[in-house]
């Protein structure tokens, strides 16, 4: 068997979502690769079903669990170029990958150290209030909040008077500064959304130069006494990725 080490290292860098999950696991044959990870804390899923362009000569399914794949797989990878195609022999707790002289022995991690999303999807009772395709006016204004958000490390989707804004401010700190940009118009109460600035960036970066095959949507539900949102980035069931809101103190 071997392996493309240009698109492994596009699906790990998929299924951590940038490289901010702590652990992943993937599960690949000859047609398919599928991975389904949720953070540590739970703020954010991605569901991966892709065509297998990655591994070459598949018999049978293989799964791949990492830890840290950070530190414990990447640097390896690193040392290939990314157009390479090496030998991969799977063995029964690591794996072996070799070109040429140049041979990486990578350790396995069990199953029970990996956070898997064990369900079929998120909950099919959350409709979106607003579900766009993403084109150049959406990442322009992204591009916008992204250079000024890291100081405040949240992100805000508001509804004011039917449109929608993404915002980037701190509502607890009340002499924050703010930018905001509108989006585009809604049929929805107004509401405020704040979810975790580097879970949005790292998705944005993930869907990349492919942004316009995605659609972005924002869904609200009652939990309780507390107003939840989430964000979806959709590729159709290929690749999917679902970030939860954060509660803030205000």
């Amino acid at each position: 068997m071997r392996v493309k080490v240009g698109g492994f290292k596009n699906i790990l860098r998929k299924s951590t979502l940038n490289m901010s999950f702590d652990s992943v696991q993937i599960i690949f044959n000859n047609e398919r690769i599928q991975s389904k990870m949720i953070s540590r804390d739970s703020s954010a899923i991605v569901l991966l079903d892709v065509e297998n362009d990655v591994f070459v000569d598949v018999t049978g399914t293989y799964t791949l669990n990492f830890v840290e794949p950070n530190q414990n797989l990447l640097p390896f990878l690193n040392l290939f170029n990314d157009d390479s195609v090496v030998d991969l022999v799977k063995n029964e707790g690591s794996i072996v990958l070799k070109l040429g002289k140049q041979k990486s022995n990578i350790r396995l991690s069990v199953e029970q150290s990996i956070s898997t999303f064990n369900r079929p999807g998120v909950n099919p009772n959350i409709r979106p209030f607003v579900s766009f395709k993403m084109d150049d006016d959406f990442i322009d204004s992204y591009s916008k909040i992204k250079k000024v958000g890291s100081r405040f490390g949240k992100v805000y989707f508001n509804v004011e008077n039917n449109i929608l804004y993404m915002e980037s401010t701190d509502r607890e700190e009340g002499f924050a500064n703010s930018l905001k940009m509108e989006v585009k118009d809604v049929e929805y109460d107004n509401i405020n959304l704040c979810f975790n600035y580097k879970n949005f960036i790292n998705a944005m970066t993930v869907v990349n130069s492919g942004y316009a095959d995605f659609t972005f949507s924002l869904s609200s539900a009652s939990v309780g006494d507390i107003l939840m949102g989430m964000i979806s980035l959709e590729k159709e069931t290929a690749e999917r990725y679902y970030l939860m809101s954060v509660k803030e103190n205000i």
